[in-house]
């Protein structure tokens, strides 16, 4: 949340999006162009809620052109889409967990799979346009799909230019844009025992096939993730195997990562699935509706077609992760009493420099230097911040509290940082020799 608005932030002022939690340009993490176009709105509201806000508009919209799509492939079933789109788990994990540019191109997905169906050519590329700029990954997300319009039969001429044109733009960016930006070689790169390329991969795979066996399949944690790939939208994506060819790139993306979040239904990982199975149910409902009434009657009876749409609904939106029930813990947990987190970010000057505990670091990212303590990116040198901020108030997570006790005690042992604020869990440290509070 905290790199993606000092991002934005820096954007708004006219500024290169450097981030200092990277430590480098935003641009060289993800290629993320489209966050451009929200930097004005900063204008109106300064501050990482709006992004928040930005992100369930975007995705929420993503039910006009299910319902529009459903209406036009379907007779009695054209609301269904709709509800099945917002109540996708993985649309549920990524609102749930944190703002992502993941978010916004699942939107602009959902919106091009509308405008594809309806013919309507222009609208279609202008939303593949900005799925592009939402993140270097998506220019092969629209290469796979271009291979199943041309398996389809749809437009092969021009399904052949995005194919190809796909794959050009992703290794471009991946192989000059990002590097220059981040003055290194692409991070997110990294596939474990298969390798550091997805060359290496291919050669790795053949010749170890028990590394690549394992990759996908060994851990607790993928199976039932590839479990829910085929629950998620009912098997309706089997009505059309040939749809089967765009998970390719979510499942290298992230079953051969050796990071294990990426391979959980939690975080952003799995919203950009929702337009797919969308569009998969989309298309199975139409062929049931089209097929011969008593062969229909016999092997799918409507009575249990209806439950079984409803138990989709229902494992979605309140059975995996039950990120709904966990809408409701989180307004709770919002409407308690935060004065003293308040009262020990207002410690921190605007321009300060800031060592800060996770939860509290999009709270003071509208600076030039932050970082984040127990940072999950590359290790780094420790920045010598002006300010040391922690807060155990607002920490849920167990093991992430207990690693922040540590690091209390450590800045209460050194002798260039002095206590300044400690009430209800919250911690403020001072570098002395540092710069003054005003």
């Amino acid at each position: 949340m905290g790199l993606f608005d000092q991002g934005v932030w820096h954007y708004s002022r006219l500024e290169a999006p450097y981030s200092s939690l990277k430590g480098y340009s935003l641009l060289g993490d993800h290629f993320t162009p489209i966050l451009i176009a929200i930097a004005p709105l900063y204008w109106l509201w300064n501050g990482p809620e709006t992004l928040l806000v930005v992100q369930v508009l975007a995705v929420m919209s993503g039910v006009f052109p299910a319902y529009w799509l459903a209406r036009q492939q379907l007779k009695g079933y054209h609301f269904y889409p709709a509800f099945f789109y917002a109540l996708f788990f993985g649309v549920q994990a990524a609102l749930d967990f944190d703002f992502h540019s993941d978010s916004l191109a699942a939107a602009a997905i959902i919106w091009a799979l509308w405008a594809f169906e309806a013919r309507y050519t222009g609208r279609y590329l202008v939303f593949w346009a900005i799925a592009l700029l939402c993140k270097e990954t998506y220019p092969v997300y629209l290469s796979f799909w271009a291979l199943y319009a041309i398996i389809s039969g749809r437009q092969r001429g021009l399904h052949l230019g995005l194919l190809v044109g796909g794959f050009v733009l992703f290794f471009v960016e991946l192989n000059l844009i990002l590097p220059i930006f981040a003055g290194r070689p692409y991070y997110y790169t990294d596939y474990g025992d298969l390798g550091q390329s997805m060359g290496e991969v291919v050669i790795n795979s053949l010749q170890h096939p028990e590394r690549l066996f394992n990759a996908l399949f060994g851990n607790d944690s993928k199976l039932v993730t590839w479990a829910v790939y085929l629950l998620a939208c009912g098997g309706a994506i089997l009505v059309r195997p040939a749809l089967l060819l765009i998970l390719l790139p979510n499942i290298i993306e992230r079953f051969l990562n050796p990071s294990p979040p990426r391979w959980s239904l939690y975080f952003h990982y799995s919203i950009i699935l929702a337009p797919f199975y969308t569009y998969a149910v989309i298309l199975a409902l139409n062929w049931y509706e089209r097929s011969e009434g008593r062969w229909r009657k016999i092997v799918i009876p409507g009575n249990v077609l209806n439950l079984w749409l409803a138990i989709v609904l229902l494992v979605n939106g309140f059975i995996w992760g039950n990120y709904i029930w966990h809408g409701i813990e989180n307004g709770y947990y919002l409407l308690q009493d935060r004065q003293t987190v308040h009262e020990a970010l207002r410690l921190v000057p605007p321009q300060a420099s800031a060592l800060a505990s996770t939860r509290l670091v999009p709270h003071l990212t509208h600076r030039e230097t932050i970082d984040e303590i127990l940072s999950p990116e590359p290790p780094h040198p420790e920045l010598q911040a002006e300010y040391v901020i922690i807060s155990l108030q607002v920490e849920r997570n167990p093991k992430e509290r207990a690693l922040l006790e540590s690091e209390i005690a450590r800045f209460r042992q050194r002798p260039d940082y002095l206590l300044i604020y400690e009430r209800e869990e919250n911690f403020v440290f001072q570098r002395q020799g540092g710069r003054t509070q005003n």
